[in-house]
């Protein structure tokens, strides 16, 4: 029974985190027409860039990129928008100590990939379900740059996400 209430309450967790990060980053997240693009590192959006492989197939956020560092956490998102959802992936690290590995070991570490806003399209990694690590190789003058790879669930799926790169503002 307690490790029923345990997947529900992280699963609870999650839904709620990728809520509120959608929200912020459609508010804070837009591209400036005059900004310039690095080619080296895909598309530079206001708060850096990020890009993926989900399931063998590309994935640039093209929509937001988003980061934060507070309280021994940190947190980072990047959205692209396609004709039939928004897509997103979002990166907690509950222990965060500057550049290192990270796993999603701990109760609070997770990182989620959804292809929507339904509980069956959202996969997520943390010390329950999937698994993944966070390579942090950079952290200086106002950026974080790394790499990242997971295998999410959703309880019944699975999507793996791999050859993650970011360069984030924070």
């Amino acid at each position: 029974m307690k490790t029923t209430k345990k997947i529900f309450s992280a699963f609870n967790f999650s839904k709620l985190f990728i809520l509120l990060l959608v929200c912020s980053i459609a508010f804070v997240g837009c591209k400036d027409d005059d900004e310039d693009e690095n080619p080296n590192e895909g598309t530079e959006l206001a708060g850096g860039s990020m890009s993926a492989k989900v399931d063998g197939q590309a994935f640039e956020a093209t929509l937001a990129v988003q980061a934060t560092i507070s309280g021994g956490v940190f947190t980072f998102a990047g959205t692209a928008n396609s004709s039939s959802s928004v897509r997103q992936i979002n990166i907690v690290i509950a222990d965060y100590q500057g550049t290192g590995t990270y796993t999603f070991n701990s109760p609070a570490s997770t990182a989620v990939w959804s292809e929507g806003t339904t509980a069956d399209k959202i996969f997520t990694a943390n010390f329950i379900l999937g698994s993944g690590q966070v390579n942090i190789t950079e952290v200086a003058d106002g950026r974080a740059k790394g790499t990242f790879e997971f295998t999410g669930s959703n309880g019944s799926e699975t999507r793996t996400i791999t050859e993650g790169k970011f360069n984030v503002k924070i």
